[in-house]
C-alpha cells in the first residue's frame, strides 16, 4: 500500500455557479468592489481632478499654480497605490483563510478515503482469515474422522491416518 499523497488523484473542489465571482455583472462588481475598498475610487478621482486643474492652469499660462497641481497629482496619485496595496492586503488576507479552510476540506477528504481503504483491507484480510480458519477447523475434524488410535509399543499411543504419507501420521 502506498501513501495517500503519492498515489491520490486531485480531488476536485467544486466551484458554486451562484457564488457573486460567477453571477454578477460589470456594474454589480463596480459597486462590491467601491464597498469593499472606497479608498481607491476616491483616490482615483481626486487624482484625476488634480491632472485637470493642472491642465486647466497650464492652458491659462499659470506655471507656478500648473507646478502645483502637477505635484498634488503626484501625491494623490501615491496615496490611491497605498489604498490598493492596503486593499490587496486585506483581500489577501481573507483569501488566506478561504483557501486554508479549502485545503482542511481537501485533508480531511483524503483521509476518509485513506481510512476507507484500510477498512476494506482489513475487512478483506479477516474474511481470508475466517475462510481459513474455517478450512482448517474441516481439516482437523476431518483428520480426527479418520483416524484411529493403536497402541504402540513401549506404551506410547500413536495416531495413524488412513492416508499412506508420512505427513498424516498424528504423535499423540
Amino acid at each position: 500500500m502506498s501513501s495517500a499523497g503519492t498515489d491520490s488523484k486531485p480531488i476536485h473542489v467544486p466551484i458554486d455557479p451562484s457564488s457573486r465571482r460567477w453571477s454578477e455583472g460589470y456594474k454589480e462588481k463596480a459597486i462590491r468592489k467601491t464597498k469593499e475598498n472606497p479608498w481607491v475610487p476616491l483616490g482615483t478621482l481626486v487624482t484625476t481632478g488634480a491632472l485637470t486643474m493642472a491642465a486647466i492652469r497650464l492652458r491659462q499660462g499659470n506655471s507656478r499654480k500648473f507646478q502645483v497641481w502637477l505635484r498634488f497629482r503626484v501625491a494623490f496619485q501615491a496615496l490611491t497605490i497605498f489604498a490598493i496595496l492596503g486593499g490587496l492586503y486585506k483581500y489577501g488576507q481573507a483569501n488566506l483563510e478561504e483557501n486554508q479552510r479549502i485545503m482542511e476540506q481537501i485533508n480531511q477528504q483524503r483521509g476518509e478515503k485513506h481510512l476507507a481503504m484500510e477498512r476494506a483491507e482489513l475487512e478483506q484480510r479477516i474474511a481470508d482469515a475466517t475462510k481459513a480458519h474455517e478450512e482448517q477447523q474441516l481439516l482437523k475434524k476431518e483428520i480426527e474422522k479418520n483416524t484411529k488410535v493403536t497402541p504402540a509399543p513401549g506404551g506410547i499411543l500413536t495416531s495413524i491416518a488412513a492416508a499412506t504419507t508420512i505427513a498424516d501420521i498424528v504423535w499423540i
